[in-house]
């Protein structure tokens, strides 16, 4: 699968509706995400879980991709040659509508899929 959308509703939310139109589902893995000092103290500050801040509600202006595994390793180098920070935070899943977050201690949970809702 290839593809790409722009995050601008929120990680979770942008994913699902990749997901949804791929009729693909995805597993997140916390321990792949950037480290992001502060994102951790705007979250320990706001009394949130940073993973709200990170998949949650947002305006964050990248590029969610979808990249086969063969094309993994030359994008990355094209990302680093254009001074682009780049992160492989997961996977595709041929679980249809299934997302998954599996957090820092190995542990699955479904992904929730909130984000910026234009109708609400």
């Amino acid at each position: 699968m290839r593809a790409a959308v722009d995050i601008s509703d929120g990680l979770a939310a942008d994913l699902a509706h990749l997901c949804e139109a791929s009729e693909v589902g995805a597993l997140l893995e916390a321990d792949r995400f950037p480290n992001d000092p502060a994102l951790e103290a705007a979250a320990r500050a706001l009394r949130l879980d940073p993973r709200a801040l990170r998949i949650g509600a947002s305006d964050d202006y990248e590029l969610l991709l979808a990249v086969e595994r063969e094309g993994l390793a030359p994008s990355e180098e094209l990302a680093r040659e254009a001074g682009v920070p780049w992160s492989v935070i997961g996977q595709f899943t041929e679980s249809a509508g299934v997302l998954e977050w599996n957090g820092r201690g190995g542990q699955r949970a479904p992904l929730e899929r909130g984000g910026f809702d234009h109708f609400a």
